[in-house]
């Protein structure tokens, strides 16, 4: 950059490029003569460049303070002068317009963005330490399946819920293809009827003119000219919610009496869609009984760190009638619809 003419300066400038100048001849002139020069007048030259340099600091902090003080100034106005859920807004519009650029969905399925240490099994002499909770699953390569009716409530509850091992009732209860609690568009039409049923969670493939809104999915997907396949999957957290929904899920003699479904209901739904990954379904309580209601679902099950270095992650595929019981605290749920006809799945969660 160019120097300002002489007539811009301000008496400040003028004496900054004069102290500047004086340090810089000073510098010159001891770095070429250090012995000629009288004690005194080396220790003028020096107070000269040490005075220069404490006034270089002192720009430099005045800076640093006005940048924060802006930036706090700012974060003020931000604050107490814009709506609380305009940023969120903006946010969340920004971050659907990178979506052709930067795929960032798969992180809400990450349930820790940085492993702690501890996170990981310890190895000594290439011999992996197998943290405690994790020797459950270790030698389990499937889930355990038994036809329904062969169990009763206490070895289901003793021997797989205790256990923290996972079990699919085959053909626990019986499934009537006409019956409305098992089709499609009467559930649809339920939730249609009562315009308080919002979830807590939902994720769905399509994309409506309201973003992301529920009743306008519902509304969309009862369309019979509808041309796209679609699934989509919702939970009910709210207690009124879950006790209307209640009499819906299956509960057949072998669950446990001790398993109160009374927490948490969720729906999977889906119609010719043909899917290729799992959908991660976030859970928050420690019990997930499954139940498959018309058309079939492919169920993971994948072993949470640090487990997941030793256990194996399981897949099965359920048919109308069959029943999923697993634990939450070792495993991690992700479901599939099949890619055929209507799907529909009714599941619930206890803490």
């Amino acid at each position: 950059m160019g120097k300002k003419p002489a007539s811009s300066l301000t008496s400040n400038d003028r004496r900054l490029e004069e102290l500047a100048s004086l340090n810089q001849l000073a510098k010159s002139y001891l770095s070429r003569k250090p012995d000629s020069l009288p004690d005194s007048e080396q220790s003028l030259l020096q107070a000269i460049g040490k005075y220069s340099v404490r006034g270089k600091r002192t720009r430099i902090s005045w800076r640093v303070a006005a940048f924060i003080g802006g930036l706090l100034l700012s974060s003020f106005c931000l604050w107490f002068f814009i709506p609380r859920n305009v940023l969120p807004a903006v946010l969340r519009l920004s971050l659907i317009q990178i979506l052709p650029y930067w795929d960032w969905t798969h992180l809400k399925d990450v349930p820790c963005l940085w492993k702690k240490p501890e996170d990981v099994p310890e190895t000594v002499q290439n011999t992996t330490v197998i943290p405690d909770h994790c020797v459950v699953c270790e030698d389990l390569i499937g889930i355990y399946e038994r036809p329904g009716g062969t169990l009763n409530a206490v070895q289901v509850g003793d021997d797989f819920l205790v256990e923290q091992l996972p079990l699919i009732l085959r053909k626990v209860f019986m499934v009537e293809p006409e019956g409305p609690s098992l089709r499609l568009n009467p559930i649809l039409k339920l939730h249609l009827d009562d315009e308080s049923l919002i979830p807590c969670r939902f994720l769905t493939n399509l994309r409506t003119k309201q973003a992301f809104q529920f009743n306008t999915f519902l509304h969309k997907v009862q369309r019979k000219d509808l041309q796209v396949p679609w699934f989509g999957f919702w939970e009910f957290c709210e207690h009124h919610h879950i006790k209307e929904c209640r009499p819906i899920i299956p509960r057949p003699p072998e669950l446990p009496t001790m398993l109160e479904i009374a927490d948490s209901f969720w729906f999977f739904t889906a119609s010719n869609f043909t899917s290729i990954k799992y959908k991660f379904v976030d859970l928050s309580y420690s019990v997930f009984w499954y139940t498959q209601m018309s058309g079939s679902s492919k169920i993971r099950l994948s072993p949470k760190p640090p487990c997941h270095e030793v256990c194996h992650s399981m897949d099965a595929e359920l048919h109308p009638g069959d029943a999923l019981l697993t634990t939450t605290d070792l495993f991690e749920v992700s479901w599939m619809p099949g890619p055929e006809g209507e799907v529909l799945a009714v599941a619930a969660g206890a803490l």
